[in-house]
C-alpha cells in the first residue's frame, strides 16, 4: 500500500518554536500503516531533522505523536 501526502492532510498539528530552530510538534495521525512515514518524509522535504519522536497516546483509529525537529 502506498501512502500519499493526502493521508497526512487529516493530521492535527500543534507546534511551538524554540531557540535555535528547534520545533516541538504534536501530530494526530490515522493509526494505519504508512501514515507516520508520510509525515516523516514531508518533514524531510522541508529540511527538518527529526531529533526525537514519542508516541503520546493511541486512541481508536488514531495515534498522537510528539516530534522534536531542527531546521
Amino acid at each position: 500500500m502506498t501512502a500519499s501526502l493526502s493521508t497526512a492532510a487529516t493530521a492535527r498539528l500543534r507546534g511551538t518554536w524554540h531557540d535555535q530552530g528547534v520545533i516541538l510538534l504534536r501530530v494526530q495521525l490515522p493509526d494505519r500503516p504508512g501514515a507516520l512515514g508520510v509525515v516523516a518524509s514531508a518533514m524531510g522535504t522541508v529540511g527538518a531533522d527529526i531529533e526525537m519522536m514519542e508516541i503520546i497516546e493511541r486512541i481508536p483509529g488514531y495515534a498522537i505523536n510528539d516530534f522534536r525537529l531542527t531546521l
